[in-house]
């Protein structure tokens, strides 16, 4: 069906501006005036492809915006207010323009009375398949709001990662920069401006165009299309000291992601089944999958996890007590938050070895290149002085 975005008036004069699903837009004007509102602006929504191809290209919204999302949406509905009250506050007040679109989608859904969780289906990709999950069986089971704090929680996790990742990288970014912009300085102080840029600056400037976007067509490739995926989340395992951290936190998100959705009153067989598919590595999600035919079978859920052979042994304790004492959602989460801090503590020990590492190799070839540019200035002076 359709999505038209409209503009008019209600029966009191009051301007009302939004989005509407039709199935034309003879449909949507009579949608809109059962509503109260009259249209003087009425069109369908061309940019919702853009929209999707985005969603496809990026990915997920970032981790901070998307647990500011969650958060506000938890207090709202935790203070009585109603879902589409709330979505619109939220579309009214939230800056970012491709959330504000997404939760635009998400309001026009709810609006014509369907679940949230619908809305949010539509932009799966920038939500969260897991996230998306979640909120449905807590819909289901009554628990949306618990279900929302917890995904706001994984998401503030998610960036204060995302942060010290950051400051690795803040060095490396820097040469970078310098490496563009330094080498030419001997075509600078001789020949003047123009020179430097068409002869140094320019240069550098397209070889590291080409370079960002060999980056991003290799992302694209990378997230989208299934064999090169599957191929890059297994190196990403492989790696040595990274490959832990990464296997840590993607068995940290699945065993979280399994315990909403088993609190939330999921299936054993589903649940696994949606938290494998948002533990964020292809390669480890199709080991995890192995449980489901075993859980259907009706074996217990430590016994199915175990036989993948993907999870420590750690997590799997945790399982086998959660069964025992019918805590299973409450131990999975302990062994997140232990695989998580533990993640943690790798990356922060790693922090000070990577940082000069990663400086060595981003210093050398700029320091060559400095050497190799000031010999040509000292060459041309001495030259002159001969002369």
């Amino acid at each position: 069906m359709p999505l038209f975005r409209y503009k008019g008036r209600d029966n009191f004069g009051k301007n009302a501006a939004g989005v509407v699903w039709a199935e034309s837009k003879s449909d949507a004007v009579k949608r809109l005036r059962e509503r109260g509102v009259w249209p003087t602006f009425l069109r369908e929504n061309a940019p919702r492809l853009g929209a999707r191809l985005l969603d496809a290209l990026v990915g997920k919204a970032s981790p901070k915006s998307l647990a500011v999302v969650y958060r506000q949406l938890s207090v709202m509905l935790e203070s009585g207010m109603g879902v589409v009250r709330a979505l619109a506050l939220l579309r009214d007040t939230i800056p970012e323009r491709r959330l504000r679109g997404a939760i635009e989608d998400v309001l026009a859904v709810v609006e014509e009375g369907h679940p949230m969780s619908d809305g949010l289906q539509i932009r799966e990709r920038l939500f969260g398949s897991t996230e998306v999950a979640m909120f449905r069986a807590g819909e289901r089971s009554g628990r949306l709001n618990a279900m929302l704090r917890r995904a706001a929680e994984g998401c503030e996790f998610q960036h204060r990662l995302l942060l010290k990742m950051r400051s690795l990288l803040t060095y490396p970014a820097i040469l970078l920069a310098a490496w563009v912009v330094i080498p030419g300085v001997r075509l600078l102080v001789l020949d003047g401006f123009n020179a430097y840029f068409t002869g140094a600056l320019l240069p550098n400037l397209v070889a590291l165009g080409k370079f960002l976007a060999f980056i991003l067509i290799a992302r694209v490739l990378l997230l989208n299309v299934g064999a090169f995926a599957r191929v890059y989340d297994e190196v990403k395992l492989a790696l040595p000291v990274f490959g832990g951290v990464v296997r840590k936190l993607c068995v940290a998100r699945f065993a979280r992601g399994l315990a909403d959705l088993y609190n939330a009153g999921v299936g054993p067989a589903e649940a696994v089944r949606l938290a494998a598919e948002g533990c964020g590595n292809r390669a480890l999600a199709a080991m995890l999958r192995r449980a489901i035919p075993l859980l259907e079978a009706n074996r217990s859920l430590s016994d199915a996890l175990a036989a993948t052979g993907a999870l420590p042994a750690s997590v799997l304790q945790m399982a086998v007590a959660g069964e025992q004492s019918g805590t299973v959602d409450e131990s999975l989460t302990k062994a997140a938050e232990y695989l998580e801090a533990e993640a943690l503590g790798t990356v922060e020990a790693s922090l000070p070895v990577l940082r000069v590492v990663f400086w060595a190799l981003a210093a050398v070839p700029l320091i060559l290149a400095i050497l190799s540019g000031f010999g040509g200035v000292v060459g041309s002076i001495g030259g002159a002085v001969g002369r």
